[in-house]
């Protein structure tokens, strides 16, 4: 007797093939042999050329907003800042660089070498005192003249509250720039102020009255 199953009947004896998903690209021309696990995104880029540059194709991805005049503006201002204040302070510390910034350091060097010390009270934010330095410290023949003759010393008053103050106080220095000159045995000159000319500096220097120290 025939053993054969009937048609459209599965034997039992064969497994069952797996049936697929329908694509969804089922009935499309052209459409690829691939399934996605997203079939309903598709890639709406243009998709540039291989070989070539693709800058241009990324940056249009991720534009950005070109700067405004306003903004260049104030960065340029800024950097103008920086720039005048950075050549102000290397300018200023170069003129001065002659010149101890520590008061008790100069007193130890003035006894110890039997020299009068030369102060100066300056600051940052002085016009005058820039003026000063600028046209008068800066110069070589001057320097070279101070030296040989006194300690030289400069008290900063850039910070108002700083240490300089309370030596700007004890000398009774009202304005900017001032010199002092201080013997060894602590006698001090009549003050020297204002923005002065070499031939006037030097002129003091010959002619200052010593005062004994209270």
């Amino acid at each position: 007797m025939d053993q054969t199953p009937p048609p459209n009947v599965p034997n039992p004896k064969q497994p069952p093939k797996p049936v697929q998903p329908p694509s969804p690209y089922e009935g499309i021309s052209g459409a690829p042999t691939f399934n996605t696990h997203i079939p309903q995104l598709r890639n709406s880029f243009a998709t540039p050329a291989d070989n070539a540059d693709h800058s241009a194709y990324y940056e249009s991805l991720n534009p950005k907003k070109p700067m405004s005049s306003r903004t260049k503006g104030v960065l340029v201002g800024i950097l103008v800042f920086c720039a005048f204040f950075g050549w102000r302070a290397w300018r200023g510390g170069n003129a001065l660089a002659a010149w101890g910034a520590n008061w008790e350091k100069g007193v130890d060097q003035s006894e110890a070498q039997r020299k009068p010390q030369l102060v100066l009270f300056t600051a940052d934010w002085c016009p005058a005192c820039e003026d000063f330095e600028e046209k008068v410290l800066s110069q070589k023949d001057v320097t070279a003249k101070l030296q040989d003759q006194f300690i030289l010393t400069k008290i900063d008053l850039s910070d108002r509250r700083g240490p300089g103050a309370q030596v700007a106080a004890a000398f009774g220095v009202k304005v900017i720039p001032t010199l002092v000159i201080v013997g060894p045995d602590g006698s001090r000159s009549n003050p020297l102020t204002g923005s002065v000319p070499a031939e006037r500096l030097y002129d003091w220097i010959e002619n200052r009255k010593m005062m004994k120290a209270r």
